[in-house]
């Protein structure tokens, strides 16, 4: 077994350092040290001095001065505001090793308390893990410090030092503060705190970090970071290199202000990403030199100081940070893939890629010029594209951009659009752009010169050759070696910018009769004569410049003095081409050049090869020897090929079984079930067999020039999650011929259902699993079977009933003469000429005296008497003026009011003064009557006559016994059926009671059932509607729904209903979260108790259970067979709900929305993605069963977030779920 000891960097530490109360910080400042100088000369106890000394202070060390000599594993605590410096300094020895003035170290690093100064000294831990210095919230200053190499590397953090439960003995400062100047192998640097034992941590003080002189660091980061660990087997190890702490910025986060102030090539890499909200900012400052190999990420802001020249280097990502670019800066943008900046201060230069788009969200500033590709001497040194658009900046304005055009396309510029858009255009005149000049060759001369004047400043021809116009060489940076020697780029105030070594100085100078290389003394002064000796002189020109689109190169001799025997020119010796892969071609392993011929350098075959390289006369290598040279060199196998494609798995046919499969590979794969392919096997065929369930890996095998492929990942499933993946209709005796209105039947009909595990099963087919069904017009209808996701289709034929030659439209008017009243036809060609014979015929009945004027003394008055049904005025006659009452008397003995009512409405009531029945009858505006009889005896019989026709009477015996019919006409029925509505049935609420309200009689003239709604006073979750059977049977209607006004439920032609109370009492419900669902399902008799008086609402549902609760809201008997559940599962079975397996298993929630989905018939989603966090956990096969039961609000998630499919179902979840469902089925349009 091997161990890994834990060894922490800040203090393994804290859990047994100083535990009194922490020391007050000294605020006195890092620069402000007045106080008294204490020598300390190779000391045992410096931490003791230091303790001992006063704010302001300072130490001076001699030799090698200890801290903590006798090991206590705690961190050295500096409380007192003092500078601790060197008094000679400290250097590297010639084993690396620090000597000189040192602190050594035994204490677990370093931990402020004030404002603390190390300087002219050397770093010596004595244990290369313990080694941070923490400034923890004061300023720590670091001037001409070193590091012993011997451990590793010394890390700042601008915080402290974090451990549970420990106290570092040291208060916290407000400013994280690090200088560090002419410090030259300083490790990484953090803005945060350390953990010690991965704690999270969080730092609530501002951080700075300022670089100078020639300091090195590691790389920055924003927030704090975790210790790392030390494997115990490695600490002997001299030569093992501990990795820096892990930066985290979620758990070490830095909440204030962090700056990093960089100068030139201080560090490689600055991560400011924070964890806080707000990034770091960056401050670069450099010596006008370019500096392109920095990595710069997460940055809230990047400011390039006067005189910076920099190039983020690739990978860097500075998106939407703040840029600021000063006067006489220079910040390149070529290496960056996203030019999204949030800001601009301008003045200095940007360089852009010849295909790059700077966009600016917000403000810009100052006058910015643009360079393409680089900038040498004022020049760009790529042409820019005609017609790109370089800087998209919607808040720009004209002046705030400048174009850096190349030296010979002076005419170029950025022309801004209203859009903020700034684009390059070209306003030379004379029309088209000419193709740019090329280099075409070039040949300096050999140049011999004797005299002495001559020797201070010598031309030596160049011979260019061009495409078209002379390019500007002295614009365009070039490689220069002399005698071997890479010039070095440099600028000189009196003849300008050209190439430099210590022998010579070259500059490229334009005449008037081509260019020539202008050649000063390299040294100083510059003037002064170039000493005799030998020079060679090689020149390259970018491809970027030449006519071939290659490196040009040429060489020359230059000789000065007599006598001058040239020495060998020293050139590199040839290294090989790495990387080369196999292509079918010839490749070429070792660079051809000047100076040296080569053998065995060019090859085709995969292969290692030897290449080798003899010099030429006057050459010599840079080792100085002159003998041949053997470069090994090699053609690698190409990649191999991508992941191969059409694979398929089958699983095994039998639980636990191997004889699964993979499809779809060829001889030329292999596979493995390890990802490494350390167990790999040959494909033989087109499948690999035997196999278990599980995932597998297949790729194409190595050959003679290619490497394996990539790796397809492919899982080959259990056996118990067989998936539908085909449907077809295997039945031939089903019904496909249907006359206009028919309902839907499907006896007999069944599809053939294919599995994914190539299994087939027939399934009869419901009518929940056909769409598409209309039979209200005649012709060839295509219905669409869904069935487990998939789908298929089959065509009947709906034919035309008889129709007679006329349809009636009939009016909404009554007409009539003096003894009948009628409704007319009011289509065209009606066949009907005798009144007699039309719609509503009949004879006028008389209704009671209505009193248009009463009588006065003085005034005879008016009352007429009009026809009940269709209002006609029968009888009219004056009432004399004797006083007579405004109501009516007749010789009948009846006595009759009439009001109108504010709602328009009439109402009339008459009272028999013989019988003492009184009839109270109300007239609507738009023709609806109510008409009551109420008899003395407690009879009475109530008539509705709706104005669209339809009708009811509900009568009531003395007895107290009820009972109501209603009839609906075809033109009601048919439109609600067209449009997916219910019919209010026109009768009294009706109450609700245990023993049920009284019976309904429903006419509808319809072969299709009816929605109708029922009003009911109060209704509730246990309200129910019943059907009363002709043999008296009452059966609850499992799919009736409560409503705002009643019950809503589907009815046939003529049934009798009845609307009860027939709540379930359960005492475990009050106050669950589905009370009202379990009060419907458990009233509909879906659901039964557990016992007499529990529903256990957060049990488990088993399978069982769901299927017998399908079995019976279908309709289903699932009393019969041996097992309680065995009715049920008989019809699951056979309807093809489920398979029958695991009957009493807890359902989980994707099983149970699957098998309702079945139920429902399998109906397409949406196809829109869960919403759900754990989506990606849906098993394939209820991926389209889950989509619709989210989308129709059936199944919701939780409040987490999750939809839990895999979760079990409780009681209580399935019964709010069919009641969702139930609601869904009753949903009108």
């Amino acid at each position: 077994m091997y161990h890994r000891t834990r060894v922490r960097i800040a203090a393994a530490l804290l859990a047994v350092c100083i535990m009194a109360a922490a020391f007050p910080g000294a605020a006195l400042a890092v620069d402000e040290q007045t106080g008294t100088t204490h020598v300390a000369d190779n000391v045992p106890n410096l931490d003791a001095i230091v303790a001992a000394a006063n704010d302001g202070d300072v130490i001076e060390i001699s030799g090698q001065c200890t801290v903590n000599d006798i090991f206590q594993g705690g961190p050295w605590v500096i409380n007192k505001a003092v500078t601790i410096r060197g008094a000679v300094g400290a250097v590297f020895n010639d084993k690396g090793a620090v000597e000189g003035d040192r602190v050594y170290l035994r204490a677990s690093g370093i931990v402020l308390g004030a404002n603390v100064k190390f300087e002219n000294l050397g770093f010596v831990f004595a244990n290369p893990v313990r080694n941070a210095v923490m400034a923890n919230g004061y300023t720590l200053s670091l001037r001409n410090v070193i590091c012993d190499p011997k451990a590793n590397a010394v890390h700042l953090f601008c915080g402290g030092a974090t451990e549970a439960g420990a106290n570092i003995g040291a208060k916290s400062g407000p400013h994280g503060n690090i200088i560090i100047e002419n410090c030259p192998n300083i490790g990484n640097v953090y803005a945060g705190s350390i953990s010690t034992d991965n704690q999270p941590n969080e730092s609530s003080i501002p951080a700075t970090v300022t670089m100078s002189g020639t300091s090195k660091a590691g790389e920055f980061y924003g927030c704090g970071a975790l210790q790392t660990y030390y494997p115990g087997d490695e600490m002997i190890n001299p030569d093992f290199v501990i990795d820096p702490p892990d930066p985290n910025l979620e758990k070490y986060r830095v909440t204030e202000d962090v700056t990093f102030n960089l100068y030139f090539t201080s560090t490689s890499m600055v991560d400011g990403a924070t964890g806080g909200g707000k990034n770091a900012a960056v401050v670069y400052t450099g010596n006008g030199s370019l500096n392109d190999g920095l990595t710069l990420k997460n940055l809230s802001s990047l400011k390039v100081g006067s005189g910076g020249n920099l190039t983020p280097k690739a990978g860097s990502n500075l998106v939407n940070a703040e840029l600021v670019v000063p006067d006489s800066s220079v910040l390149g943008l070529t290496n960056l893939t996203n030019l999204e900046f949030a800001s601009l201060q301008g003045g200095g230069d940007l360089v852009l890629g010849q295909t790059q788009t700077l966009t600016i969200g917000g403000s810009v500033s100052g006058t910015t010029r643009i360079g393409i590709g680089s900038i040498f001497n004022g020049a760009s040194q790529q042409a820019p594209a005609i017609g790109h658009t370089y800087v998209s900046a919607s808040q720009s304005a004209d002046g705030d951009f400048e174009l850096i055009c190349p030296g010979n396309k002076p005419n170029l510029k950025l022309v801004r659009d209203n859009n903020g858009n700034w684009t390059a255009e070209d306003d030379s005149p004379g029309g088209e752009e000419k193709p740019p000049s090329k280099l075409v060759s070039f040949a300096p001369g050999d140049v011999h010169v004797t005299r002495a004047e001559d020797k201070s400043k010598i031309f030596i021809p160049l011979k260019t050759v061009y495409s078209g116009d002379p390019l500007d060489l002295e614009n365009i940076r070039l490689a220069v070696r002399i005698n071997g020697v890479d010039a070095v780029f440099s600028s000189h105030d009196t003849v300008g910018d050209g190439y430099k070594t210590d022998d010579l100085y070259v500059m490229v100078w334009p005449t008037d009769d081509g260019d020539e290389l202008l050649v000063y003394n390299g040294g100083n002064p510059l003037f002064a004569p170039v000493s005799d000796g030998v020079y060679r002189i090689e020149i390259t020109v970018p491809g970027t410049y030449t006519a071939s689109g290659t490196d040009l190169s040429a060489s020359c001799t230059l000789t000065v003095g007599d006598n001058v025997t040239p020495p060998p020119i020293s050139i590199p010796i040839p290294t090989a081409n790495t990387g080369l892969k196999w292509t079918g071609a010839e490749q070429t392993g070792v660079k051809e050049g000047s100076g040296y011929e080569l053998t065995g350098h060019k090859a085709t075959a995969v292969g290692s090869y030897t290449a080798s390289a003899a010099l030429k006369s006057g050459y010599q290598w840079d080792d100085g020897t002159t003998t041949s040279k053997d470069i090994p060199w090699s053609i690698a196998k190409a990649d191999g090929p991508a992941a191969p494609a059409g694979l398929s798995a089958a699983p095994p046919t039998s639980a636990g079984g191997a004889d699964g499969k993979i499809l779809g590979v060829t001889a030329a794969m292999e596979y493995a079930a390890r990802a490494d392919f350390s167990d790999a096997k040959s494909c033989t065929g087109t499948e690999i067999t035997n196999l278990t369930s599980g995932t597998y890996f297949v790729r194409l095998r190595s050959t003679q020039t290619h490497e394996a492929g990539v790796p397809a990942s492919i899982t080959v499933p259990d056996f118990s999650a067989p998936t539908v993946v085909s449907i077809r209709v295997n039945s031939t005796g089903h019904k496909t011929s249907y006359e206009v209105n028919s309902p839907l039947d499907v006896t007999g009909l069944t599809i053939e259902a294919v599995y994914s595990n190539q299994s087939t099963q027939t399934v009869p087919v419901t009518a929940n699993m056909v769409s598409g069904f209309d039979s209200s017009t005649a012709g060839s209808k295509t219905l669409t079977i869904t069935y487990e996701g998939s789908k298929t289709t089959y065509v009947i034929e709906v034919k035309a009933e008889e129709q007679p030659s006329h349809t009636h439209s009939w009016s909404t008017s009554w007409s009539g003469d003096s003894n009948y009243h009628w409704y007319d036809c009011q289509a065209k060609d009606c066949p009907i000429t005798k009144d007699r014979e039309k719609e509503g015929y009949g004879s006028h009945k008389a209704g009671p005296w209505i009193t248009d004027r009463a009588a006065t003394s003085s005034r005879t008055g008016r009352r007429h008497k009009e026809c009940t049904v269709c209002g006609y005025v029968m009888e009219q006659e004056t009432i004399p003026a004797t006083g007579s009452s405004s109501g009516g008397g007749s010789s009948s003995g009846s006595h009759t009011t009439t009001e109108k009512n504010p709602d328009g409405a009439t109402t009339t009531i008459k009272t028999d003064n013989k019988t003492g029945a009184v009839t109270t009858t109300i007239k609507q505006p738009d023709g609806s009557t109510t008409t009551t009889v109420q008899n003395l005896d407690g009879s009475s019989k109530t008539t509705v006559n709706r104005a669209d026709r339809v009708a009811s009477e509900t009568s009531v015996d003395h007895w107290g016994n009820a009972e109501a019919r209603v009839k609906v006409p075809s033109q009601v029925t048919q439109e609600a059926q067209r449009e997916d509505k219910a019919v209010l049935l026109p009768v009294p609420e009706l109450p609700v009671t245990r023993e049920g309200s009284i019976s309904v009689t429903i006419q509808t003239s319809s072969k299709r059932p009816v929605k109708v709604e029922v009003p009911v006073a109060e209704p509730g979750p246990g309200t129910v509607a019943v059907i009363i059977h002709p043999n008296g049977v009452e059966e609850v209607v499992k799919t009736s729904v409560v409503t705002e006004q009643g019950v809503l439920l589907k009815v046939p032609d003529r049934a009798v209903v009845m609307v009860k109370d027939n709540s379930k009492s359960f005492s475990d419900v009050n106050g669950h979260w589905a009370k009202d669902a379990i009060g419907f399902v458990s009233a509909r008799e879906l659901f039964q108790g557990e016992g007499a008086s529990t529903f256990v609402p957060d049990d488990g549902m088993s399978r069982a259970m769901l299927m017998t609760v399908l079995a019976r809201l279908d309709g289903a008997d699932t009393s019969q067979g041996g097992a309680w559940y065995a009715g049920g599962m008989d019809w699951a079975v056979a309807n093809g709900i489920s398979d029958g397996s695991n009957p009493e298993g807890i359902i989980t929630r994707e099983q149970l929305v699957s098998m309702l989905h079945r139920y429902a018939g399998s109906p397409a989603a949406d196809g829109e993605a869960l919403p759900f966090k754990d989506a990606q956990t849906v098993s394939g096969y209820a991926q389209e069963s889950m989509r619709w039961a989210v989308e129709n609000g059936i199944l919701h998630g939780y409040e987490d977030g999750l939809l839990a499919p895999g979760g079990g179902a409780t009681r209580a979840e399935v019964a709010a779920i069919l009641t969702r469902y139930i609601e869904l089925l009753n949903k009108t349009a």
